[in-house]
């Protein structure tokens, strides 16, 4: 089988010739065909599933927190309080909260022997009287460590609540001073 001639000039080439003696071409390997185009799109469609359903969860995740999937309940964080009385009143410290959510869908009434004394509504730091929050982070986000200040009115029979938005209570305390 004889050599193929070269492509610019037609000359006879040697056997494993790199070069065409007669015009000077430079005779290579034929060009490897990559899959680098092809590859590159894949790459993309992946990347662009994975963002497009982070996307999604974070949306259902969203949906979940705000009470939206609730099946017609409104969904609420768990809080805990704990209570430190003395003389002139008592501080509810937020021991816990299952997830973090805005003052504003929060308010808190102070009872006194049955009776409503104050209510902070929405929850929020601005307040003077009786009842006072304190937010202790600063974010405007109901967080452990965030702070009730109870003064003393009268002697009798105390309760903090703290509701949801809906008015659902999501946790009290109570003591005698």
């Amino acid at each position: 089988m004889q050599n193929p001639p070269c492509p610019r000039c037609g000359a006879f080439l040697a056997p494993g010739a790199g070069f065409c003696p007669n015009c000077g071409l430079a005779l290579g390997p034929p060009p490897v065909r990559t899959n680098a185009g092809r590859t590159t799109a894949i790459i993309l469609i992946v990347v662009a599933v994975v963002v497009a359903v982070a996307i999604v969860l974070a949306a259902v995740l969203y949906v979940m927190v705000s009470g939206l999937l609730s099946g017609g309940t409104v969904v609420h964080p768990i809080v805990a309080l704990t209570l430190q009385t003395g003389v002139t009143g008592a501080t509810a410290t937020v021991a816990s909260v299952s997830f973090v959510m805005p003052l504003a869908r929060f308010r808190a009434t102070l009872f006194v022997n049955t009776t409503t004394v104050e209510s902070i509504n929405p929850l929020r730091e601005d307040h003077a009287g009786v009842l006072q929050f304190t937010d202790l982070g600063g974010d405007g986000q109901l967080n452990g460590g965030d702070r009730f200040l109870i003064q003393r009115t009268t002697p009798g029979a105390y309760e903090l609540v703290l509701y949801w938005e809906d008015s659902s209570e999501i946790v009290s305390t109570s003591w005698t001073i």
